[in-house]
């Protein structure tokens, strides 16, 4: 009966063990590419620019999967550098991470907005 036991401890502690060592196979999160300061719009200087986090682990693959990162702030402050939180998140699951700087400031809105100037 002892034999019987034995064998299935074996394959329990041999489980567990493999188990632990998941975590460890993957890509970490930080080991991403990242390429900073890409310009989308040379007109808005800083604000029209953009942060490219590639992950090292996928990259075999032609097409990945892509998120669009925009900071939060509520158009008045922030920056692209959050989309490294994301970065650290999601790129060890082969994603690629596009965060972007935009224009800030009520002024610029109500320039670009009609609805907003009239306050409609």
């Amino acid at each position: 009966m002892s034999l019987v036991r034995r064998p299935c401890r074996r394959t329990a502690a041999l489980a567990c063990f493999i188990l632990l060592l998941l975590p460890l196979a993957g890509c970490r999160p930080d080991v991403y590419d990242v390429t900073e300061n890409l310009s989308y719009d040379p007109a808005l200087d800083i604000h029209g620019t953009f942060d490219v986090y590639e992950p090292k682990c996928d990259s075999v693959r032609p097409s990945r999967p892509a998120i669009l990162a925009i900071h939060g702030g509520a158009w008045s402050g922030g920056d692209k550098a959050w989309g490294r939180q994301i970065a650290e998140e999601f790129t060890p699951y082969g994603y690629v991470i596009f965060s972007i700087n935009y224009r800030e400031g009520a002024e610029t809105h109500s320039r670009e907005c009609p609805s907003i100037q009239s306050g409609s």
